[in-house]
């Protein structure tokens, strides 16, 4: 997982073809240097979500899963980080929560939105997820927020479990003012799969679909996502399911390079997003796409 921590990104885990990983990582943006953080993470792998929560310096990680001896174990529980750039990190904590919790999964996404971690989707063996959650982090209770009307983007049921593999599900989430941007795979049964926008209102609990024309091919966990800065607003893309692109990256956009020039760079940068879909997210970011939703 990936989380930004005001001028750092946090790295927690993740995978290699050999390993389990359960370090933790900081990025800083301005000289690009990593410090290793801490390597106690209580759930070793990957796909979990975190988010940070600047009035606290708490960073919070839910779920996540392990690949043991091929088959994989999925999670659901809670763990808190305190970060703070000028102090020693002593590690993570595991956090009772309250309430029903959401299904154990990985591949899900997650933002926060005050003092809430809202988590949307993801998938464990046999099934995807569309629902979304919310952790209260001062109390840490859960809260399922279902929809009272549209309809949330399409899952896969009945998937076969797979060893040492893993389908990529997960989508890009976003936030501006109080809905959520998802992502995701399209509508529909065609192959190839095509990507999808999905509007979520928080206030209201209802889902719309977005149109985008044209489609670009779904590809599957690419990880992005926005921060502001002192001149203006920046994504910043880390790593992702590029096909046979193994290679590392970390990739900054600065938005205020106009959308053209900025959709030309992230063409030549990322190839797992077509540049269709990339201007109607960073529209979305900026509140220029009020119309669709």
């Amino acid at each position: 997982s990936v989380c930004q921590a005001d001028d750092s990104l946090l790295v927690i885990g993740g995978f290699d073809s050999k390993h389990n990983l359960r370090d933790a990582w900081c990025l800083d943006t301005e000289d690009g240097s990593f410090t290793e953080l801490c390597d106690d993470l209580p759930v070793f792998g990957a796909y979990h979500s975190a988010v940070f929560d600047h009035s606290t310096s708490r960073v919070t990680l839910f779920g996540g899963q392990c690949c043991v001896n091929g088959p994989y174990e999925y999670y659901n529980d809670v763990h808190v980080l305190h970060f703070d750039p000028d102090e020693d990190v002593e590690g993570w904590v595991p956090v009772p929560v309250k309430g029903i919790a959401p299904a154990a999964r990985a591949q899900h996404c997650a933002v926060l939105v005050g003092d809430q971690m809202v988590v949307y989707g993801g998938a464990n063996a046999t099934r995807q997820f569309n629902d979304v959650w919310s952790l209260d982090l001062r109390h840490f209770s859960w809260q399922e927020l279902r929809p009272v009307c549209g309809t949330a983007p399409p899952v896969e049921l009945g998937l076969r479990e797979q060893h040492f593999r893993v389908k990529s599900c997960r989508s890009i989430l976003a936030l501006h003012q109080m809905k959520l941007l998802v992502l995701g795979a399209a509508r529909g049964n065609a192959a190839p799969k095509r990507y999808g926008l999905y509007v979520f209102d928080l206030e209201r609990r209802e889902w719309k679909t977005a149109p985008v024309v044209p489609q670009g091919l779904w590809r599957g966990n690419a990880a992005g996502w926005v921060s502001r800065c002192a001149v203006g607003e920046e994504l910043w893309v880390d790593g992702g399911h590029l096909g046979d692109d193994n290679q590392p990256r970390q990739i900054l956009l600065r938005l205020q390079t106009g959308l053209t020039r900025l959709v030309r760079q992230t063409v030549r940068g990322i190839s797992a997003l077509p540049h269709e879909n990339l201007k109607l997210v960073f529209s979305f970011l900026s509140g220029s796409v009020a119309d669709l939703i």
